[in-house]
């Protein structure tokens, strides 16, 4: 029997970078904007943990520069010497120092979210989706190589802050590799205002 996560709504990174909307500098410094974003021991440990593969993975900082930007519809850009990998470890102090002073819960983990087919469903989707080319490479690698569902939340998190439109067609691939990652119903559906009208 799969598991469930630990909430029904988005986390870890992807949850973060919506954190990032017009108006977030009031919030404070990238580490305020992190540290609203927690809320418990599993939502500080998946931000760990979704920066920590990002920050050990083959992408270059201009790639996790872009995706970043991309996913916080332009919200956040970075300064002069300020690198994509630089703001991921500053993510990742937040949340461990969260851990150290309130505790810490893993998420909890299935192998089946981990299977190679569920893995491709997630490939071809990127390759399908009406991105630019550079943040398809950028998610492609995500799933191959590091986490196919971090890559899914990426991808979801790309179309709301684009406000790229769904097909019919993709919108029920969504919800169905959505089902198998066993992610919260309000995951999936920050993007079905997008959903365009079949008739």
């Amino acid at each position: 029997m799969s598991r469930e996560r630990f909430t029904d709504f988005d986390f870890g990174l992807t949850v973060l970078a919506g954190g990032f909307h017009q108006d977030w500098c009031y919030t404070g410094a990238p580490e305020d904007v992190a540290l609203e974003s927690i809320g418990s021991g599993e939502g500080a440990a998946a931000l760990e943990r979704d920066v920590s593969v990002l920050i050990g993975s083959e992408l270059g900082d201009g790639q996790i520069e872009r995706l970043w930007e991309a996913a916080t519809d332009e919200n956040y850009v970075f300064g002069p010497g300020e690198t994509g990998r630089g703001l991921l470890r500053r993510f990742l102090a937040v949340g461990r120092d969260w851990q150290r002073a309130h505790g810490s819960a893993r998420p909890a983990g299935d192998p089946a979210w981990e299977d190679p087919e569920l893995r491709d469903r997630v490939l071809r989707a990127v390759a399908a989706a009406p991105l630019g080319v550079e943040l398809r490479e950028v998610l492609t690698v995500c799933a191959r190589t590091l986490s196919a569902e971090l890559a899914f939340r990426l991808l979801l998190r790309l179309y709301v802050a684009g406000m790229v439109s769904v097909t019919p067609v993709d919108w029920h691939e969504y919800q169905q590799i959505s089902t198998a990652f066993m992610l919260g119903e309000h995951v999936i559906e920050m993007i079905e205002f997008l959903v365009e009208d079949p008739h």
